[in-house]
């Protein structure tokens, strides 16, 4: 079965927050994992290319979802930082 498209919804907008190197960790593996043509040579980069797994990219996503969500939860449980000046 060939699909031409995925939607994920019902993302939480929390996990949107965790950020990696100054980017949601969700928005860069969308924009990493795309399919787009150079811009210099109009070579088409297709990620789906690179894996004979079909849901590869699907399950990245999803991993990052979730790798998200719960490292928020984690950080929210460490007990607060104090320092003394």
């Amino acid at each position: 079965m060939l699909v031409d498209e995925i939607a994920v919804s019902n993302i939480l907008e929390k996990s949107y927050s965790y950020i990696v190197n100054g980017k949601s960790a969700i928005d860069w593996v969308m924009d990493q994992y795309r399919i787009k043509p150079s811009d210099k040579t109009k070579i088409i980069d297709d990620p789906n290319d690179f894996s004979d797994n079909p849901k590869y990219i699907f399950n990245l996503l999803l991993s990052i979802i979730t790798v998200s969500m719960r490292t928020l939860e984690l950080v929210d449980e460490l007990p607060k930082f104090e320092f003394e000046e």
